[in-house]
């Protein structure tokens, strides 16, 4: 992204300007979204995300000069940095919801570490009815005595072709309010970004 945003020309009117620092914005938001489906871990994604949009805010602030819209600049970031930290999940969640399998699984791996204040993050390796592995492992937060234990049944829905990691069903219906953030997100980077675009340093003065 860098080094296109160097190689292009910096856009004259207000609806360019516009559409390239959303345009980077969205394409950071959806890369980390297609990320989903290369069966990296959900935390590696969530995080990629985020600096593929800190890359673009960058390339957004080659391309478009502004001139001391500092509101305008770092609130268009930090909506953009919304979108791109719950797109990932909302890919995930959606794709579940429309083509997930519900598998009355088994535990047969736990893996945990700390999270913030005393919640645990725990990972845990599933096993179908059939004795098969499923793809991915379910990833739910609790305290210390709240993980699930290697034989425990959880019931999950799962991807046939392994796509994406699994989630209980109350993960997947939790999706519409994933959605629902994305979409304030990219509204107020829209408006953000408006706001920028319409504010750029004035033409120097031509001497006398």
């Amino acid at each position: 992204m860098w080094v296109v945003a160097r190689g292009m020309r910096r856009p004259a009117r207000v609806l360019d300007r516009w559409a390239v620092i959303v345009g980077f914005y969205v394409a950071a938001a959806l890369v980390g979204g297609l990320l989903v489906f290369t069966g990296l871990p959900s935390d590696f994604c969530l995080s990629a995300s985020v600096v593929l949009c800190i890359v673009a805010f960058w390339c957004g602030v080659l391309l478009v000069p502004t001139n001391g819209t500092v509101f305008g600049v770092i609130g268009g970031l930090i909506a953009a940095m919304a979108l791109a930290y719950t797109l990932p999940t909302g890919v995930q969640t959606a794709t579940l919801a429309l083509r997930g399998s519900t598998i009355d699984s088994t535990v047969i791996d736990v893996k945990s570490m700390e999270g913030k204040s005393t919640w645990i993050i725990y990972r845990y390796k599933l096993a179908d009815p059939d004795g098969h592995e499923i793809t991915g492992r379910l990833t739910e937060t609790g305290g210390f005595n709240d993980g699930r234990r290697v034989g425990d049944h959880v019931l999950v829905v799962a991807d046939p072709d392994g796509l994406v990691d699994p989630e209980t069903p109350s993960q997947v219906a939790a999706a519409r309010r994933h959605w629902i953030v994305c979409g304030i997100s990219f509204l107020v980077t829209a408006l953000m970004a408006l706001w920028s675009a319409r504010s750029v340093p004035s033409p120097s003065p031509a001497p006398d």
